[in-house]
């Protein structure tokens, strides 16, 4: 098989590590996944060097921003992100002062209080893949990063979050 091995480029430079195959038929056919190398490469130094790895967290429960949430806040149709559903107490974002929403739970899908995370360093966030992934990538515990939020669908504020690791 080739999971584990090396994914590259057209330059035969390595871009990713192999990891799995999704398929319907259980054959080496189907949607190949890759873990990206640079973090494989921070992955592998912090193995080596500590014996174990630490990923950034940030202390919130989220999901997508649906086209309901958007006419009902009347924000424009283009907003992408992540609704925050929950805060975690002493977590990095509660220290921050995000919201929860009672939006995600609310069966008429209106809020007062609605913190909608866009950016992360000016990187767009466009869901919870992309929280997810730019925290596991480009972020190590202890960084402070700069969280792009729309709040009750009001002018987007900057939140310094302090990411802590995650437990």
């Amino acid at each position: 098989g080739n999971s584990g091995g090396p994914l590259l480029n057209l330059d035969g430079q390595v871009i990713g590590v192999n990891s799995q195959i999704a398929t319907a038929s259980g054959s080496n056919s189907g949607v190949g996944f890759a873990v990206p190398s640079n973090l494989v490469q921070r992955v592998a130094l912090e193995l080596i060097a500590d014996g174990s790895v630490d990923y950034s967290y940030i202390g919130i429960a989220g999901t997508d921003v649906t086209l309901p949430m958007i006419q009902a806040l009347n924000l424009p149709a283009s907003t992408r992100g992540v609704a925050v559903s929950q805060v975690t107490p002493n977590s990095p974002a509660s220290t921050a002062g995000l919201h929860s929403s009672d939006f995600v739970r609310a069966s008429n899908n209106t809020s007062s209080n609605v913190d909608v995370i866009t950016a992360i360093d000016g990187v767009q966030i466009k869901g919870m893949d992309d929280l997810v992934s730019y925290l596991a990538r480009y972020t190590v515990p202890g960084q402070t990063v700069a969280v792009s939020v729309l709040r009750n669908g009001q002018e987007p504020l900057t939140v310094s979050v302090t990411l802590s690791p995650r437990p």
